[in-house]
Order: structure tokens, then sequence, then C-alpha cells
């Protein structure tokens, strides 16, 4: 397996909009070094992600007149390799919840669960703070048997996760085809596939219109403003949508219906992930 690295060079106030494209499309391991450095397998869906970046760019700054370049460097295997694989190490996330990479043998403790994701292109390893997030609120709110909803799966590690957790029928969506592979590829190999179905396309189109108990949506900012009027349209009355992706300042910026009650708000390093019930009506 041959890796490439790719140097993403913005002015240091468009980072944030950077990486929440980054983190929408699961990309949640970084190095900053005057902009972005970032790791993904040299396979066929890397013409595709560069394709989507580079009109993500193109559309984020052609108004601001902001300059941008991205260079990629095709890295030796058996260098790179180990050095990947050093990066990433067995992480635990709430009360029960253990993530790690095949390679780490880890014997649970009673009342844990481990969730083994392969950390291929660094695409949703729980390495970020908005993905950690999700799976503290969702781990919090979840109850057995529901139905949930993953609203820009990225690799499926919040839908596996809800799987894990005791979930009934968990639905993915995601509008990059890469991810909705990357999450079956992890799906099939949990034998989660009887629990967990991924879906490729657009929220307000391509989605069942099965009503929710938990929605979980972990995005940019940008992308989450746009369909955050719509989300509630697939939460059941007293239903939890969790979200995150977003900093204090993204938070304010969120137009929250009043129909919304705000249950939990965690916060971690500039991140922060929110929980919402959807009240139901009054009698």
């Amino acid at each position: 397996m041959k890796w490439a690295r790719l140097e993403i060079k913005v002015p240091i106030e468009s980072t944030e909009i950077l990486k929440g494209f980054l983190i929408g499309k699961g990309i949640d391991k970084w190095e900053e070094n005057g902009g972005l450095r970032i790791y993904m397998v040299l396979d066929e869906t890397l013409s595709s992600f560069l394709a989507e970046l580079q009109k993500f760019l193109l559309q984020n700054t052609l108004k601001e007149n902001i300059s941008w370049t991205i260079s990629l460097s095709v890295l030796e295997e058996h260098k790179w390799e180990s050095k990947w694989r050093e990066a990433f190490t067995l992480r635990k996330v709430g009360e029960k919840l253990v993530i790690k990479p095949p390679w780490i043998e880890y014997e649970p403790k009673e009342e844990e669960i481990v969730l083994e994701i392969e950390p291929r292109s660094a695409f949703g390893t729980g390495e970020h703070p908005s993905t950690r997030l999700c799976l503290s609120l969702m781990e919090k709110f979840l109850k057995k048997d529901s139905i949930v909803l993953d609203v820009g799966c990225g690799s499926g590690i919040l839908s596996l996760a809800a799987a894990l957790l005791g979930a009934g029928k968990v639905i993915g969506i995601d509008i990059d085809e890469m991810a909705v592979r990357e999450s079956e590829e992890n799906a099939s190999r949990l034998g989660l596939g009887d629990k967990v179905v991924f879906l490729h396309g657009n929220l307000l189109k391509d989605i069942p219109t099965t009503k929710a108990d938990l929605i979980l949506c972990n995005i940019d900012l940008p992308s989450l403003r746009a369909i955050f009027p719509y989300l509630t349209y697939y939460l059941k009355p007293g239903g939890i949508l969790v979200a995150s992706g977003f900093t204090e300042e993204g938070y304010k910026m969120l137009d929250v219906p009043d129909y919304l009650e705000e249950m939990e708000k965690m916060k971690e390093d500039d991140w922060v992930g929110v929980a919402w019930r959807m009240k139901t009506a009054s009698k």
C-alpha cells in the first residue's frame, strides 16, 4: 500500500473552515504547518477527493480573493507504514467505548465495548475532538433498539458505535461515495451489516422517510447550518439530535428552533458537541 502526503496551504484565518471540510469527509487527523498536512492511501479514491477539495477551496475563496495551494508527494511504503501506525493508539471514549486499530491487541474490561477501525486515510478514527464528543453524547442518550440516523457518516464510526451500543437499526448517509464505501467495508469487517445500512446521497432527497429516535451529525459548520432546519423532519417527538463539528463561536451561529430543547453541551479543546431533544406537543 502506497501513501500520499497532501500539503494544503491557506491563510491562517481560513484553516478552521478547511478543518470543517475535512471533518465532513471523515478526516479527523492532520498536522498543522502553516496550513494543513494530511495523509491518504494512494488509490483510485484520491483523485475524487482532490477534485472535491479544489471545488471547496474555489467556492470558499473566490469572493475573498484568498490564495491557496495543494501539493502532493508519494511516500515510500516501508517507511510510512510504521510511522502511520505509531500515530494511532487505543482510545477510551465515554463510559463504555474503546476504539482501536486492528494491530493493537486489547482484552476489554467488564461492560467495555470495543470498536475496531482500520485508519485508512485517517478517516473517522476518533482522533478528533468532535468525533469523541458525538460518541460520548450518543452513549448517554442512545436507547436500546433505537432507530438512528447518521448524517455525513464519513467512515461510519458513529453508525458502527451506535449498532454496538444497542441500536436496532442504523442508517448512515453521505454525499461522498468514497466515504460510503469505507463505511460499508468497516461494517462488513465488524459483522454489523444486518444492523447498519449506508446510503450515498443527499439528506433532502435520498433518505428514507423513517423517523429516527436519534440523529447524529458531525459535519462542518456551513453544511450543518444549511441542513439544520431539515434535520428535525426525520426526528421523532422526544427524539434526540446530537451535533458537533463546530466551535463555541460556531455554536452561537446555529439557528436552533424553539421546539428543540438543549439537553447537554460538552466541550473538548475548542470544539463543542450538543444534544437537543425534540419537544413533544403539549396537551
